[in-house]
């Protein structure tokens, strides 16, 4: 049963590490032994179950046939997850000088099985492999070399590491890898150390792409600084442009410097670079970022002070610099020709150019001798000015048409515009009213000053002393005259009346309250007289009545001035109820003095029949 089970076993032996053993000059070597590391899977691939088992190990002098070196049997060899462990010489010592023997090759079997689990494998050092005369002296100052190895395709036999030391003081540790095919014109270092009082130290790790070896780390340092330096593999194994870092960081006695960059052919088969770059000094520091091997954007602290630059297509066209623009800092915009466009400095101005001329500034300065905001012409005219004091001009071809100011224009802010003459046509004033004016002649006017005391809209005809309309804040309308003390004015003495379709006034009874009869109407009708008179303004003969004398009657239906004495106006559609009643009061009279005719007409027919 137990020959069916080894029979089934498939050997993997995935790391094996070989520890020599170097006797110092004119002594002996302890008895050593050899770790030994492999794995044991079935044949479907799974690793055997854990246990104990009696394994052989030998050692030949070719991979097939050969001469048997050393061997030795261990009863208790333990597996975890199909792993084993097992010391090589701790049952039976083994002491072989590699230099004398040459290839050694190792066997493996289950105890008592005849069919090895694995073919053999070479060993890259054995035991005691170095000799004291090739290692003796002091390997710091005098020429030495170690080297080490692993098995490897016949026939090249090349060492896996070397150390060297040279009679100046040099020193070197290089590691190989395994050699592509076909193999290099010189052996491939994965790893390369080295020291030399003259050059200083370098330490460098490299990869094989296509048919190069490729540096992907390295660090050079020595008294005028130190190079550390970032590799990155291209696709396919193409060589790195001019074989350019991806990163580098360089120290020395006068600058600080790091690179962050990508490096490629561009279409055109160019090289070309797109990365960060980073570099100071003891007074002077630097940020820029670059693309295609021209700067896109820089950042630099200077004694100074600190500014930044923008580039396209490696020319300047934004900036921002506490020099020379002004006194102060600015920041500064170029279009395609390199010349500025835009222009803000640390005093609060700005300018926007066009061709290198100035369309549109913002002061305090060099524009004007007040904070100003300024638009010009192409002919350098200025056609809008904002100054800080709180005054706007528009102005077309030198001439100003529309300003906003507390002043010159009127005592308080004003917006006024003109016409092509230099007249104001409208003035807006900071204290609520407008003007709008023909000829220098207002027409039309929004209070409450300097046009009228109250809030009003007022429409002029010829001058301000003609008015037309007048709308006042109070809600009260004026037709043709200046007075706004009714809720309707019309002008007195009009050369026309005023007409209407109809003219109804409230009565319903739902606004009423306190509602009596009137009395003594008649009476008071016939204390009223009327009268014909001519119009003092324009002499229109007309007829009506004398307010005066119908409020000592029927005050009721006359209106007074604010001092409550003068009268002024009578409303002679409220006298209708008062002719009403009086007629009423009439035909009461007329109805019972043809009563008493009727009576009597009845007597006098009596007496005459008889």
């Amino acid at each position: 049963m137990r020959n069916v089970f080894v029979h089934c076993l498939f050997v993997f032996i995935f790391f094996m590490m070989i520890v020599p053993v170097v006797m110092a000059q004119g002594g002996q070597p302890e008895p050593p032994y050899i770790p030994y590391q492999a794995s044991l899977r079935n044949s479907v691939g799974e690793p055997i179950p854990d246990g104990i088992l009696p394994m052989t190990f030998r050692f030949f002098s070719d991979s097939i046939g050969g001469t048997l070196l050393w061997s030795e049997t261990q009863s208790q060899v333990t597996t975890r997850g199909g792993t084993f462990i097992a010391n090589l010489g701790s049952v039976n010592p083994c002491s072989l000088d590699i230099f004398s023997h040459g290839p050694v090759f190792l066997e493996t079997r289950i105890a008592g099985e005849q069919v090895p689990l694995s073919p053999r494998i070479r060993l890259g050092s054995a035991p005691s492999s170095g000799s004291s005369q090739r290692v003796s002296g002091d390997l710091r100052t005098s020429p030495g070399c170690i080297r080490m190895f692993a098995p490897q395709p016949e026939p090249p036999d090349d060492p896996y590491m070397e150390i060297r030391t040279g009679v100046g003081g040099e020193a070197s540790l290089v590691m190989f890898a395994p050699q592509p095919e076909p193999p290099m014109p010189e052996p491939f270092k994965a790893i390369d150390i080295s020291s030399s009082p003259s050059d200083g130290a370098s330490f460098g790790m490299s990869a094989i792409q296509g048919t190069y070896a490729k540096q992907l780390f390295g660090v050079q340092t020595n008294l005028s600084g130190t190079d550390m330096q970032f590799f990155a593999p291209q696709a396919g194994g193409a060589r790195l442009v001019n074989n350019n870092p991806q990163i580098r960081l360089k120290a020395d006695s006068l600058f600080t410097r790091m690179l962050i960059q990508r490096a490629y052919s561009s279409p055109q088969g160019q090289p070309e670079s797109t990365g960060v770059s980073i570099v100071a000094d003891s007074i002077n520091s630097n940020f820029s970022l670059f693309r295609n091997n021209n700067p896109q954007f820089r950042v630099t602290a200077t004694s100074d002070g600190g500014g930044a630059t923008i580039f396209s297509h490696g020319s300047e066209y934004m900036g921002i610099e506490p020099s020379p623009f002004n006194g102060g800092g600015a920041v500064r915009m170029y279009d395609g020709a390199g010349a500025k466009s835009l222009e803000l400095t640390s005093e609060g101005s700005a300018r926007f150019l066009e061709d290198g001329s100035e369309y549109m500034g913002v002061g305090p300065s060099p524009f004007h001798p007040g904070g100003e905001f300024v638009m010009i012409d192409t002919n350098g005219l200025n056609t809008m000015v904002f100054s800080s004091q709180g005054i706007a001009s528009f102005i077309s071809d030198g001439t100003e048409f529309m300003g906003v100011e507390p002043s010159p224009f009127n005592p308080v802010g004003t917006l006024k515009m003109y016409d092509s003459t230099g007249v104001s046509t409208i003035e807006l004033s900071s204290g609520g009213s407008a003007s709008f004016k023909r000829s220098g002649t207002e027409y039309m006017g929004i209070g409450p000053s300097p046009f009228n005391g109250t809030g009003v809209l007022t429409m002029y005809g010829g001058a301000p002393i003609g008015t037309r309309v007048i709308l006042s804040s109070d809600g009260k309308l004026s037709l043709g005259t200046s007075s706004t003390s009714n809720i309707l004015t019309v002008q007195q003495y009009s050369t026309t009346d005023p007409i209407a379709d109809a003219w109804t006034t409230y009565s319903s009874r739902r606004w009423k309250t306190n509602i009596q009869p009137l009395q003594g109407s008649l009476a008071r009708v016939m204390k009223l007289q009327g009268v014909s008179y001519d119009q003092k303004e324009g002499g229109k003969h007309d007829i009506g009545l004398i307010a005066e004398e119908v409020g000592q009657v029927v005050p009721e239906v006359v209106a007074y001035e604010d001092n409550g004495v003068d009268a002024k106006s009578i409303d002679y559609a409220r006298l209708t109820a008062l002719l009403i009643e009086a007629v009423k009061e009439q035909q009461s009279t007329i109805s019972g003095l043809q009563a008493q005719i009727d009576e009597l007409k009845k007597v006098l027919d009596t007496k005459a029949l008889k």
